[in-house]
């Protein structure tokens, strides 16, 4: 059998009418199929509108920690087929680019999971200001800019996964309420696969916030928070991984104890320690030089970038505290009875 497709929704009455149909669309030339929804718990119209579809319906209890990586997870449990296609009820599929993708990781063994580039629009139900649409920029330059070739995270929503993969080195964290793509390709890495991420256009998706500071909330302190959760359980699972994400972090990591620093230095300089403000400048121009020489930024790029990390000091304070302060249990404790709809 060839396909499986899991999609995990909550509250998307809006969307999740176009997921599925772009999703069946995709399937339709493919003998072997399966879409399965499983929902997170939604209370307003999404499982009455997907019920109209030819797919499989399951539900999180109450009693579960609900979580997009918990659908994931129920979802590869139910999943019947070689391989598995994830995708957020709020991103519609590129059918055309899905048959590459899906043909690339079909016909080549070593690759365990394999995406594309996710396009991105502004969403109406945001805040029409200045702040918000700047806000937008930077996300869809992270979405429009991110690396292609073999890497070891498939980043975004909508990813195909080999099965065997996934039974090898383990299914996504249920436990996990960000971070749990990260965690799960560094297991695959770890067992001998490649990861492909494509320059094709995989998913459209619109990207909604309704204030800076929700934006300041949702997508610096709490996903950052959270990948602190994951590196602590990836270091108390498998160290070796845990030193080698750590490695992988370390100008993210450096860059922001040097911004902590500057913060501290300002500090200082209202109490007329003036030595520590200039020495500050110095590394600001230390920094600067090495965006402009070393990794070939702009200008107007590098002030940027610099600008974007004293932003991005939140996120790393959340990441710190994340890590100290919670702790998750074991993938096996997660309950895998989840309610049957259709």
């Amino acid at each position: 059998m060839d396909l499986s497709a899991v999609i995990v929704a909550k509250n998307e009455e809006k969307q999740i009418k176009y997921c599925i149909e772009s999703v069946l669309k995709a399937f339709e030339k493919y003998d072997s199929k399966q879409v399965i929804l499983v929902d997170s718990i939604s209370n307003d119209k999404t499982i009455e509108i997907a019920m109209d579809y030819p797919i499989e319906i399951y539900q999180l209890k109450d009693v579960f920690d609900v979580t997009p990586s918990a659908g994931r997870y129920i979802g590869y449990l139910k999943a019947k087929n070689n391989f598995i296609l994830f995708i957020d009820g709020n991103r519609v599929l590129e059918s055309k680019n899905f048959d590459k993708l899906f043909s690339i990781i079909k016909n080549n063994d070593d690759i365990g999971g394999i995406s594309g580039k996710i396009s991105s629009e502004y969403c109406n139900d945001s805040d029409d200001n200045l702040i918000t649409k700047f806000i937008f920029q930077r996300i869809k330059h992270f979405y429009d800019s991110i690396e292609v070739g073999n890497v070891k995270v498939l980043a975004g929503p909508v990813s195909i996964f080999r099965k065997e993969a996934l039974d090898f080195s383990g299914p996504h964290n249920p436990f996990l309420r960000a971070d749990e793509e990260a965690e799960l390709c560094y297991r695959v890495v770890s067992k001998g696969y490649s990861l492909l991420r494509t320059p094709y256009i995989i998913a459209y998706q619109e990207i909604c916030f309704r204030s800076f500071f929700h934006f300041l909330y949702k997508y610096e302190w709490i996903y950052n928070k959270w990948v602190g959760i994951s590196l602590r359980y990836t270091l108390k699972k498998n160290p070796k991984i845990f030193f080698e994400r750590l490695q992988d972090l370390k100008e993210y990591i450096i860059l922001n104890l040097l911004v902590t620093y500057a913060i501290f230095s300002l500090v200082l300089f209202f109490y007329y320690e003036r030595f520590f403000l200039i020495l500050t400048l110095f590394l600001y121009i230390i920094w600067g030089f090495y965006e402009i020489r070393i990794n070939k930024r702009k200008f107007k790029s590098t002030f940027l970038h610099i600008v974007n990390f004293h932003v991005r000091i939140i996120s790393f304070i959340a990441l710190i505290y994340g890590f100290i302060a919670f702790s998750i249990e074991d993938v096996e404790n997660y309950p895998k009875n989840a309610k049957k709809i259709k």
